[in-house]
């Protein structure tokens, strides 16, 4: 893997680091577009909770031969990406991230002659955040896909309570999801895959 200053994406179907404004070397994979496919535009996807881009592999590259540059990334304190697990260093943190990695994609098509921006694809957390981020004027995608988004959150008002006190006197201090990880998927293989996987986190 190579770090990069600034916001260059990969041009294979390989992997590398680009460096946030504050720092954070962010993990980058992009599946460009296979030969003899005709090019119809570009796609970024963010992924959920606990886990990281490399989980979306084959969604990538059946994206990928259907004409579109996929393009995906671990979000901060995920999978390959720098940070705590978990941790949020400020509110629009995964907003900032998403939209630099969003625009970088977006002028790499223009200058391939795309004409309109990225499709962009959020699943779970990922969903909440390019939903916050297309409806708060962060991105402007061609169309927003969102997979069983965190729109809303269950969590019961004494933890709720908990949780933001915590956020006070630890903000650094990684808490469990307590995400049900038996749910995640009909099909077991799945889930025994999630809970093997060396970078999800809880």
């Amino acid at each position: 893997m190579r770090v990069r200053l600034g916001c260059a994406l990969v041009t294979a179907d390989t992997s590398e680091a680009i460096r946030l404004p504050d720092g954070t070397a962010t993990f980058v994979r992009a599946s460009p577009v296979p030969d003899g496919v005709a090019r119809r535009g570009s796609i970024l996807m963010v992924h959920g909770l606990g886990e990281h881009s490399g989980r979306y592999g084959r969604v990538a590259d059946r994206l990928a031969t259907l004409g579109l540059e996929v393009c995906g990334y671990d979000l901060r304190g995920h999978g390959r990406s720098e940070g705590g697990r978990g941790a949020i260093p400020h509110d629009d943190a995964l907003l900032e991230d998403l939209r630099i990695v969003f625009d970088d994609l977006d002028r790499r098509g223009r200058a391939a002659g795309d004409d309109s921006a990225p499709l962009l694809l959020g699943h779970s957390l990922g969903g909440a955040i390019a939903a916050a981020a297309t409806t708060g004027g962060w991105v402007a995608p061609r169309a927003l896909i969102l997979s069983s988004p965190a729109l809303a959150l269950h969590v019961s008002r004494p933890r709720a309570a908990l949780l933001a006190l915590a956020r006070r006197l630890i903000p650094d201090r990684a808490l469990p999801n307590e995400l049900p990880v038996e749910k995640l998927s009909h099909e077991r293989a799945e889930v025994d895959a999630y809970r093997g996987d060396e970078l999800v986190h809880d």
